[in-house]
C-alpha cells in the first residue's frame, strides 16, 4: 500500500496504471474516511494505460483509496484482469504537527523527573518506592555524615581527666567550652580517680 499527502480542501489527483497500457476499462476510486466509504470517483483514461480524476478531500486527516477495474462504463461488473490497489492519504498536517516530535521525549522527561514524589503515595507504586528509598538513602546519608562527624571530634576535640569515678572524662564540643561526652574512669580497683590537686589531666583540641 502506498502513501501520499494531501492538503484538507485542496484538490488532488487520483490514478491508476495498468500495467498492460489497456485503454478500454472503466476504474473507479472508493474512497475510505473514518471507516467507511466517504466518496466514489470514476477515472478516465488519459493515454498509455493511465487513468485518473481529480478529488478533493475533507477535513479527515486521513483516507485509503481503493481502486477497481471495471469492464463497463457504469462500473457494475469488476475485471478479472486486475488485482486492486489500495492507497493511503494522509494530511500534511500530521507532518507538520510531526516536526516537533523530536521535542516531545525531552519535556515528557522533565516533566516525570521534575515530578514531587510526594505525589506518589499509592501502596505499590513506582513512585511509591522511589519515594521511600529516597528517604532511606537520605536518612543514611544523615546518619553516616554525624557518625563522621561525631569520629572527628573525638580524635580532635579538646578531652579532659578529672577526678572522681563518674563522668570524669569530658570531650568537649568544637567551641572547648560545652561538654559533648562524658565516660566514666576508675583507678584498676575500681575507686576514684584523683590526680594533682584540682588539675585535671587535658588534651587540648587538635589542628
Amino acid at each position: 500500500m502506498s502513501s501520499n499527502l494531501f492538503t484538507p480542501s485542496t484538490p488532488l489527483t487520483l490514478s491508476l496504471n495498468l500495467d498492460d497500457g489497456a485503454m478500454d476499462f472503466y476504474p473507479r476510486a472508493s474512497v475510505f474516511g473514518g471507516g467507511a466509504v466517504v466518496d466514489t470517483v470514476d477515472l478516465v483514461h488519459v493515454g498509455l494505460g493511465r487513468y485518473a480524476a481529480t478529488w478533493t478531500p475533507g477535513a479527515l486527516l486521513s483516507y485509503d483509496v481503493l481502486f477497481l477495474v471495471c469492464v463497463d462504463v457504469a462500473r457494475t461488473v469488476e475485471s478479472g484482469l486486475y488485482t486492486r490497489e489500495l492507497e493511503r492519504w494522509q494530511s500534511d498536517a500530521i507532518i507538520a504537527s510531526a516536526i516537533s516530535l523530536p521535542t516531545l521525549p525531552a519535556s515528557i522527561a522533565d516533566q516525570v523527573w521534575d515530578e514531587l514524589l510526594t505525589a506518589h503515595a499509592i501502596s505499590g507504586s513506582a513512585g511509591e518506592f522511589l519515594a521511600r528509598l529516597t528517604a532511606a538513602r537520605s536518612g543514611n546519608i544523615d546518619d553516616s555524615n554525624t557518625r563522621v562527624r561525631l569520629v572527628e571530634k573525638i580524635w580532635r576535640n579538646r578531652l579532659e581527666l578529672e577526678d572522681g569515678d563518674s563522668g570524669n572524662w569530658v570531650l568537649y564540643d568544637d567551641d572547648s567550652v560545652t561538654p559533648l561526652l562524658t565516660w566514666s574512669v576508675t583507678d584498676k580497683t575500681d575507686g576514684p580517680i584523683t590526680q594533682q590537686i584540682r588539675t585535671p589531666s587535658r588534651r587540648t583540641r587538635g589542628v
